[in-house]
């Protein structure tokens, strides 16, 4: 889960510097500084996401047996 949020967290904070100083107009010290925010907020954000998918959900749901059989264990 890491691996992956780490790399997804770069390739973001990359495309977002580069497309706030060429598209934005943004100063390249700003620019800059964008890299790592973003990359940490996506790379939190992946690892969230990736967490609560492999959590199981809560208890299962019973099974109730048709009248007069017996419900599997």
């Amino acid at each position: 889960m890491a691996w992956a949020g780490i790399i997804i967290g770069m390739v973001a904070g990359i495309f977002a510097t580069v497309l706030g100083y060429t598209a934005a107009g943004m100063p390249l010290w700003l620019s800059l500084l964008m890299y790592p925010a973003t990359g940490t907020v996506v790379t939190l954000l992946v690892i969230a996401v990736l967490l609560l998918r492999n959590t199981p959900g809560g208890p299962a749901p019973r099974r109730f047996a048709p009248q007069g059989e017996i419900a599997p264990a």
